[in-house]
């Protein structure tokens, strides 16, 4: 559990699905705070700890248990949060991570069912306690900017016809009220945000990011 008085910074957790930005809208964030003077440390969750690549390794097998994978995944979280993020936060810092507890909940109830939403929401109050992130910044895009932009980078696999998984994930970043529950129910304190990033330039996504974002929310719990 942690107190008001000993995580003094900011939490803010992008996400989106493969495709819509997420990295380079972290980098750049990072890079424009960090000119501001802001201490800020990038989380990219399977290379942040030990345990991070294990289970990068771990997920990509064939031979993956489905509620192995999803347990795994969580602790990977737990991991993550205790070794890199809530050091940094006590220090008063500023820490910005490419994914956190929403993609876990598409990806592991909505899309594959490995838990059902009561079980997961048990398990994400163990896992993070008093803590909740300043907040959660989802972005979205068309089906159509996706397929080009994953193009680009030669990694059309999310968009193969038989891809239900990754399909759920798009319309999964898109359900505003269904995520707003999510987030109200398990970081009340969080504020919660929506970008489509279709018609939008990175820079343009980054500065609503670091002008609305960081500078205007305050660490609560």
């Amino acid at each position: 559990m942690f107190s008001d008085t000993e995580l003094k910074g900011k939490f803010l957790v992008i996400e989106g699905p493969d495709g819509v930005g997420k990295t380079s809208v972290v980098e750049r964030t990072a890079e424009i705070l960090r000119a501001d003077g802001q201490d800020v440390k990038t989380i990219i969750l399977a290379q942040a700890t030990e345990l991070g690549a294990a289970t990068q390794s771990f997920r990509v097998s064939k031979h993956t248990d489905g509620m192995a994978g999803g347990f795994l995944f969580l602790a990977m979280l737990r991991q993550t949060l205790m070794e890199q993020i809530v050091p940094h936060l006590q220090k008063g810092g500023t820490v910005i991570s490419d994914r956190f507890l929403l993609s876990t909940y598409l990806y592991q109830v909505k899309a594959k069912k490995v838990f059902d939403r009561e079980m997961f929401a048990i398990m994400v109050e163990h896992l993070q306690g008093d803590w909740c992130p300043t907040a959660y910044c989802v972005l979205h895009a068309s089906d159509d900017a996706l397929h080009n932009r994953l193009g680009g980078r030669g990694n059309l696999s999310p968009f193969d016809a038989d891809n239900y998984l990754q399909k759920s994930i798009r319309e999964g970043y898109r359900s505003f009220d269904e995520l707003v529950i999510f987030v109200q129910s398990c970081s009340p304190y969080s504020s919660f945000h929506m970008i489509d990033t279709t018609s939008l330039t990175v820079e343009q996504v980054v500065q609503s990011v670091s002008s609305d974002f960081l500078r205007s929310y305050p660490m609560q719990l």
